[in-house]
């Protein structure tokens, strides 16, 4: 074996290592967020649902990835074709989840809209925590997990005549929070979507130059042992 060929297959297994540590925080991170009850709790009455989508393609995707990576450090310990072009065929189909993934964990905080649709549906739920138990509930979890008050503001409560709740005030110095929960919201899933999509296209990155790398050392191998299918 020539030296460039043992350079591209040390780079390449190089590759697949990271790819597989990605792979492992990216599971990581989708069972992170998917296991979080309060999470859970927001995804069951505001309108999150591509939201717990991407987290479930991140745990997917994590899994697979580890058992992918590792196919592609076996193909380049042994030089089998056969196993490297499997490992870029794979490498492809997670390259367009992993985009799906960052598109929309990136796409759902973002702009107005989504703040806008998530002030109604807690403005819905605020106006009727005294006949419901669940909304009572449901307001006073989100406003603790956020550190919020009402929907907009809290004069949510006030210009409908309810008594600010005690899960409006901050449990540091007893303060009523000024922000809403809309918009508290909002700024807590780009935290947590930066996280995702951050990993999802440091992956895509990574694969990319996988990919090169792995078809280079296909072709070197072509040339130095001739056709091979195995």
């Amino acid at each position: 074996m020539n030296k460039g060929t043992l350079a591209l297959k040390m780079v390449a297994f190089g590759i697949n290592l990271v790819i597989w540590l990605l792979g492992l925080v990216l599971l990581f991170v989708g069972v992170w967020v998917r296991s979080d009850p309060n999470f859970w709790e927001f995804q069951n009455n505001l309108p999150l649902e591509n939201y717990y989508t991407a987290c479930y393609l991140c745990i997917y995707a994590g899994a697979l990835m580890l058992v992918i990576s590792f196919m592609g450090c076996v193909g380049t310990f042994i030089d089998s074709p056969c196993i490297l072009w499997t490992y870029m065929g794979f490498s492809g189909w997670f390259i367009v989840i992993e985009c799906i993934i960052a598109g929309l964990v990136w796409q759902i905080p973002s702009g107005e809209a989504i703040r806008d649709d998530m002030e109604q549906e807690i403005k819905k739920r605020l106006l009727s925590i005294h006949e419901n138990p669940d909304a009572r509930r449901f307001m006073d979890l989100l406003q603790i997990h956020v550190e919020c008050c009402g929907a907009v503001s809290k004069n949510d409560y006030t210009d409908n005549s309810l008594t600010i709740p005690q899960s409006c005030s901050n449990y540091r110095t007893n303060n009523v929070h000024i922000y809403g929960c809309g918009e508290n919201l909002r700024v807590t899933l780009q935290r947590t979507g930066a996280s995702l999509g951050g990993v999802s296209m440091a992956l895509v990155f990574v694969q990319l130059i996988s990919l090169s790398v792995n078809f280079l050392l296909l072709v070197n191998l072509q040339e130095e042992y001739g056709p091979k299918i195995y």
